[in-house]
């Protein structure tokens, strides 16, 4: 009797194990996005992002690039065909005069992860909150104000204030010349 007891035990903790990774990852799709917006003046960016990396840098072209990698994952009666689809047809991005939102409606991104590279005219100012995801940002004019839960977050070559906080993650300033201001920063 005691033979079988022991086998019990790592038997039920693989299976238990075997039961909760499935329940994590489920079936995944992924695909791309690109969009691309005209603006006329300075532009203001303004970032929300549940999950995934986002990497902005300046460019000279006066025009705004943003490629998403998406990646939509379900379990049970989940389709992340249907929400992958639904997300490379409708981006959460929206234009409002020199105003780019991006992560506009976060309530129907369940389970769904985006990875951003944007480019932007260098005269830009971001407001970027990302709960989840590394964030980098250069080349910008700036201000610059960045907020993450988890996840680490990089600025170079901002001209104007920058604002940093972290949960829980590492806060990098990268100042590559002297002509750049830089304000402290606020870890939380």
């Amino acid at each position: 009797m005691a033979r079988h007891g022991n086998l019990c035990v790592p038997l039920v903790l693989f299976s238990a194990i075997a039961v909760l990774a499935g329940c994590e990852s489920g079936p995944s799709v992924s695909g791309a996005f690109d969009r691309n917006y005209n603006v006329t003046g300075p532009l203001r960016l303004e970032l929300t992002n549940a999950s995934g990396d986002v990497d902005i840098s300046g460019s000279a072209d006066g025009k705004v690039h943003v490629r998403g990698e998406v990646r939509a994952s379900g379990f049970g009666f989940d389709n992340p065909q249907k929400r992958l689809d639904d997300t490379l047809a409708n981006p959460p991005i929206e234009q409002r005069g020199d105003t780019i939102r991006i992560g506009k409606d976060m309530a129907h991104m369940r389970h769904v992860r985006i990875a951003y590279a944007i480019q932007v005219p260098r005269d830009t100012e971001v407001s970027a909150t990302v709960a989840s995801g590394a964030q980098t940002i250069r080349g910008v004019r700036g201000p610059v104000k960045v907020q993450a839960a988890s996840g680490s977050i990089r600025v170079e070559k901002i001209e104007r204030d920058v604002q940093l906080s972290t949960a829980s993650g590492s806060c990098r300033p990268l100042i590559l010349a002297m002509m750049y201001a830089y304000r402290p920063l606020r870890e939380v």
